[in-house]
């Protein structure tokens, strides 16, 4: 169907797509401006510079991360669950964890900033 074939309307909106996706500089063709649908690219495929098997590759990654990381947070939940049924404090032990990742000179200066200002509340 030619621009002449289709309505006024109809050939001016799918006109003013085309104009739109090459004004906004977007990674379209005439096609996917007129249908109005996006064309997958193939796997490993470049699109406007971007090598999207490696888009693809890289979103996979992450989202697996996250997901063992969700698994591993479980594992600290029920950790701290366990500790809390023999009389812990998960708060306390959260802290403790916290403490030990610091450097020992920065947790002392921090435990010294502490006692200072309580000292100076009165406390």
């Amino acid at each position: 169907m030619t621009a002449q074939d289709m309505p006024e309307a109809v050939a001016e909106d799918k006109v003013s797509r085309i104009l739109r996706a090459r004004a906004l500089g977007e990674a379209q063709t005439d096609l996917e401006a007129v249908t109005g649908r996006t064309v997958q690219p193939a796997p490993g495929a470049r699109l406007a510079g971007v090598d999207a098997g490696l888009v693809k590759r890289t979103v996979e990654a992450i989202e697996a991360v996250e997901h063992e990381r969700a698994l591993l947070a479980d594992d600290i939940k029920g950790h701290l669950d366990t500790a809390k049924k023999g009389g812990l404090d998960p708060k306390v032990i959260r802290e403790l964890l916290r403490e030990r990742k610091k450097k020992p000179e920065e947790l002392d200066a921090q435990l010294s900033l502490l006692d200072h200002y309580r000292s100076a509340m009165g406390g």
